[in-house]
């Protein structure tokens, strides 16, 4: 597959706004073979938190900050859970790119100019070649959602850090080892999570602030996401609308060619 030819500037863009774009398939347990009734029941909840959501549409300020530089954007996207979104990036108040995927394939589309439109064909693709981070589609619309994107797990362990901070819940798989751990504190709200690989090292790390209910759903209003390069992205969302009604042409591939 060909990456896009797009410059540096609007590539990080492009990074930072897809990596905030946010149902993960992995996101139910499988055979659960949980003993502490404590960590049974925050396993639970990282594979219920927004559950329920299905349509959301919304509006976020995003940062990116990678060594000495710093690009500040807008994003707008319209989704449906698990698979279909439509992202916008604007600057200025112009679009830059929009992003589009319909459950089947993935089309990246310029508003600038900067490269022709590029189409991947699979349903929850890597974008780790676009924007050079280990990151699914589907993953990205999960964390939009406010969702845990967490891979299938099957044991949970949950330690203590101490009174004053945060218990770590230890979330693995058989023969797959530690999936990830996840920050939860004294009043069992989840604080942020890690993502890891098979031999541990991290694929990044979230921390979640400032959850607001909306109806049903908790979304973290600030997400803050660190990856092992030293790469910090931040969104802050501005606007959120649950449950809206979104017909499926919003999603179309050839609505936008």
């Amino acid at each position: 597959m060909n990456s896009i030819k797009i410059r540096r500037p609007n590539l990080l863009l492009l990074g930072a706004a897809l990596f905030f774009l946010s149902g993960c398939a992995g996101l139910t347990p499988g055979d659960t073979r949980i003993q502490d009734p404590k960590a049974t029941l925050l396993a639970a909840r990282v594979t219920s938190i927004n559950h329920g959501l299905q349509t959301f549409k919304g509006t976020a300020r995003v940062t990116l900050a990678e060594e000495n530089l710093n690009q500040r954007f807008r994003i707008a996207w319209a989704a449906m859970m698990p698979d279909k979104i439509r992202l916008t990036i604007l600057k200025s108040g112009l679009p830059l790119e929009t992003i589009l995927a319909d459950g089947n394939q993935v089309l990246f589309v310029s508003h600038t100019g900067e490269h022709s439109p590029h189409r991947i064909k699979a349903a929850n693709p890597s974008l780790k070649q676009v924007i050079s981070m280990p990151v699914r589609i589907q993953e990205i619309i999960s964390l939009l959602a406010g969702r845990i994107p967490m891979e299938p797990f099957d044991r949970a362990i949950l330690s203590n850090n101490g009174p004053s901070s945060p218990a770590t819940l230890t979330l693995t798989r058989k023969w797959r080892g530690t999936v990830g751990t996840v920050l939860v504190d004294r009043q069992d709200q989840i604080l942020g999570f890690q993502r890891l690989k098979s031999n541990r090292d991290p694929v990044y790390s979230t921390e979640r602030k400032n959850l607001k209910k909306y109806g049903i759903h908790t979304i973290p209003m600030k997400t803050v996401i660190n990856d092992p390069s030293g790469r910090t992205l931040t969104l802050e969302i501005t606007s959120f609308y649950p449950d809206v009604p979104i017909k499926d042409s919003v999603f179309s591939l050839t609505e936008i060619e």
